[in-house]
Order: structure tokens, then sequence, then C-alpha cells
């Protein structure tokens, strides 16, 4: 998908976007959806559901301006059903999946912190050529990406990216030394070379302006006036917030009593290859 010369661009090869879906075939061994355009490609793979009619994929909406493919359980999708309809949404289906679209027509970006569950979405906006890519807040369901000379990929493993043959199989050193160090690997790195991981409650936006990596959430921790364990040079009953008790455990210290809350800040940038065109983009996830 080449932001600056798509009308010139060379047409996706559809041979390349199954290939990649293929790879991901013991995910979703009984379906297949695929979605082409000239420059863009969304595919999925998925297990057949008890509701065979209520979860096919891709889903689009009525105009079909928009169409989504997601990995996603999305927990309050009849709230916002329901909110949805009172507002003159017309649905086809009883799935999640639907509900992203008609979320997204109704609210833009600002549907992202409105969705409770975990999942990994691709939305392609035709009217106003926009693609975006969303992870949940705490990254259950995962999303990788890259961007080799302009032609951006993504999906839900590593070697769906690998079949798609644009990019050289080596190891990613960083990536390496977290799996072997801590036994997985964290964002935004992987274990593949030019491969990144699109981080817990981020979301990528392509459009005629370049690709913008953002948050829309982040982990806040704020104190709730409960017992907060003594630490190193303090006391148990130093802190405003003591316990009445004289003794702790010998655990770490730290307050006790949190929460969350998700300002959702738009202004973290990707890193600077980001800012490149995307060309050709060859776009699958899975469910």
């Amino acid at each position: 998908y080449d932001l600056e010369r798509r009308r010139r661009a060379a047409p996706l090869e559809p041979e390349r976007l199954r290939r990649m879906c293929r790879a991901l075939t013991h995910r979703g061994p009984d379906d297949e959806g695929v979605h082409l355009e000239r420059n863009l490609g969304l595919a999925i793979r998925r297990s057949a559901p008890t509701a065979p009619e209520l979860a096919k994929q891709p889903v689009y909406s009525e105009s079909h301006d928009t169409v989504v493919v997601a990995d996603s359980d999305i927990f309050n999708y009849r709230q916002l059903r329901a909110d949805l309809q009172g507002r003159g949404h017309h649905f086809r289906t009883d799935s999640a999946s639907e509900v992203l679209v008609h979320l997204y027509e109704a609210y833009g970006l600002g549907m992202l912190p409105r969705l409770r569950g975990s999942f990994a979405f691709a939305l392609w906006d035709a009217r106003r050529e926009r693609l975006v890519l969303a992870r949940d807040r705490i990254g259950i369901k995962p999303l990788y990406l890259a961007n080799h000379e302009g032609c951006l990929l993504f999906a839900s493993e590593l070697k769906s990216i690998a079949q798609s043959g644009l990019l050289e199989r080596h190891v990613d050193a960083l990536g390496l030394h977290h799996f072997l160090s801590l036994g997985c690997v964290p964002g935004p790195s992987s274990l593949l070379r030019g491969v990144e991981q699109l981080l817990p409650g981020e979301y990528l936006v392509c459009d005629e302006g370049g690709a913008q990596r953002s948050r829309y959430w982040h982990l806040e921790f704020r104190d709730e006036g409960g017992p907060r364990r003594s630490g190193p040079g303090e006391s148990a009953t130093s802190s405003p917030s003591a316990s009445p008790f004289t003794s702790w455990d010998p655990v770490p210290w730290g307050p006790s009593s949190r929460r969350m809350s998700s300002p959702a800040p738009l202004s973290d940038s990707w890193p600077a290859w980001s800012t490149l065109p995307c060309r050709h983009s060859a776009l699958l996830t899975h469910s």
C-alpha cells in the first residue's frame, strides 16, 4: 500500500498473501477469508464456530467502506452493540467482530478505549484510505509488524511474516538475548531481525500522512490510601497510610492497594523507519 504513489504501484500478489495465511492453518484449520484490493490484502484463518454464520470474516460495514479482520474476545461487545443499535446501526450477525466495524464508524479511533477484552485486529477504512492496527491493553493477543522497503506486513506469528519471502531469515540478537535470559521476548523486540511487536495498548495508523504508532492506554499506578509495606530505611508506621499492625512479612515492599487507569495519551511516535510510505501492504491476522 503506497501512501504516495498508490495508483502507479504494482498490485499486491495474491499468492504471497495466501502463502502467509496458510502458515497459520494450525491456528484456524476450518476456514479462510481474504479481502484483496490493488495495494491491500487482509487474510484470516479461523476455527469453525458453533454458529458459523455468526463469525464469518472479513467483516464489512453496510456500505462496504470499512472492513476488519480480528483475533478477538471482546467481553463487553453486547453492551457496545446495544449502544450502537440505539444510535441507528443495524447488525447482520451477532458476532463481536461486526461490533468493531460499527464502533469505528461511530467513534473513529475513539473506539479503542471503549473495548474490554483481548484483541488484535486490522481495520481498513476505504473512504479515508486509512489502515488501523490495534492490540489489547495488556497484549494477550500477539501482533507482529515488519516494514520492508515500504511494504508493511503483519501477522499473529513470525512464521507467517517469514513466509512472505520479503525478509531474510536472520535471528535478532537482542530478541535471542531476551529469550535465553527470560524465556520470552518482550516487545518491541522479536526473534526475527526486522520484525517488531506492536506493544500492548498501542495502535498503528497508516494513511496519506505516513505511518504513526501511538498509545491509547498505558498502565498508571495510583495509591488508594491503603496499607503500605515499609521500604528501605522506613518503619511500618512512618507512612500516613500505615497499617495498625506492627510487623510485616519479609516480602518486596511497595503499595498494596492500587488501581489502573486509562488516560489514553496519543502522543507517542514510532521509530524513524515507520515514517516511510507503506507500499503493497500484505496484511494478515487470525482468529
